[in-house]
């Protein structure tokens, strides 16, 4: 009976290892199940990169080079857009239009000439400070200390609009090249990209208009003028013989409705528009029947700044007003010598 069970035993005791390496087989090829796998991981959004500043024309640059302390250098680009004076370097770097870190990599490529792996740290540590001017016809002409990007339609809002004299236009001159240009495509051509005009100029309809082209970011030292309007004159057989603002889309009917039409006696049919040429002593004569005009059997003729309109009148409507000319000065002089103190004669 003892010799059953300890052989009983014996037999147990080599069946649980086998078991236990059965066992670790086959945790070996079952898949590994996580709370991970079951639930998809959550999408991290990679943040929006920031757009580097770039130099502009009057920034004020901190340059240090690690270990070399007599290289380093403080101070505003000049106004080709170079580091003007960099210790042992044979010529001038680049710096306007150009990011921090583009211009320490070419000051350290320099310097590795002279330096074994310099290292180069480039700070702007004060932004140009060139006022922006803004005068013309607008209601309080102003100089900016511009502090942070502004755009076209803010400054005039500042100034407190336009006036009545305005003609319609606003000139935005860049005195230096302090913006960057995009690098020019196919189909653009190289000096022309080169050389930008430094004058834009922007009609007010369209910046009212809402389109952003219109509505460009101020830089600084940016002179912003908004445009005068030039006269155009009139004279003759109308209400209100005056000089007006010419506009865009000024016509003859346009003038003369702005001086309260036409008066009585005047010969609508002969109106005549001196015009002044490229040169002084010459110009240009242009006749116009306003009735005509009127009528919808002529088209009515745009108006050019400084042009003089002249509306004949009749003889007997000039001879009729200098009679009441005269009257009215008659009537004058009767009220002036009746309020005279009177004087006794001895």
């Amino acid at each position: 009976m003892r010799f059953t069970a300890s052989l009983c035993l014996l037999f147990s005791l080599c069946i649980i290892p086998v078991r236990f390496i059965q066992a670790q087989e086959e945790a070996k090829t079952r898949p590994v199940q996580t709370a991970q796998a079951s639930t998809p991981a959550p999408k991290i959004e990679e943040p929006e990169r920031v757009k580097a500043y770039v130099i502009s024309t009057g920034d004020t640059l901190n340059i240090t080079i690690a270990r070399r302390p007599e290289l380093n250098w403080r101070g505003q680009i000049n106004s080709d857009g170079d580091i003007p004076v960099l210790l042992y370097l044979e010529k001038p770097v680049r710096a306007l239009c150009r990011t921090e870190m583009e211009v320490a990599k070419e000051i350290a490529e320099a310097y590795t000439k002279l330096i074994r792996n310099p290292e180069v740290t480039v700070r702007v540590i004060e932004r140009s400070t060139r006022p922006v001017i803004m005068f013309g016809a607008v209601r309080t002409p102003q100089r900016f200390q511009l502090q942070r990007d502004v755009r076209l339609n803010e400054l005039l809002f500042i100034t407190g609009g336009v006036t009545d004299r305005a003609s319609g236009d606003i000139q935005i001159f860049t005195p230096e090249p302090v913006t960057c240009l995009p690098a020019p495509d196919a189909n653009t051509d190289q000096a022309e990209a080169s050389a930008p005009n430094p004058i834009k100029v922007i009609r007010m309809l369209d910046l009212m208009a809402g389109k952003e082209e219109t509505n460009p970011l101020i830089r600084p030292g940016d002179i912003v003028t908004v445009m005068v309007a030039e006269p155009v004159y009139l004279t003759g057989g109308v209400v209100s013989p005056q000089g007006i603002n010419f506009r865009e889309q000024l016509t003859l009917t346009r003038a003369i409705a702005t001086v309260g039409g036409l008066s009585e006696g005047a010969r609508a049919g002969e109106i005549r528009i001196y015009r002044r040429m490229s040169k002084v002593t010459e110009q240009e004569i242009i006749k116009a029947d306003y009735n005509a005009i009127k009528k919808q059997q002529q088209p009515d003729i745009p108006l050019k700044a400084y042009d003089i309109i002249e509306v004949p009148r009749s003889s007997g409507s000039q001879a009729r007003r200098s009679w009441h000319s005269a009257a009215q000065e008659i009537v004058a002089d009767e009220k002036q010598s009746a309020a005279l103190p009177l004087r006794i004669l001895n």
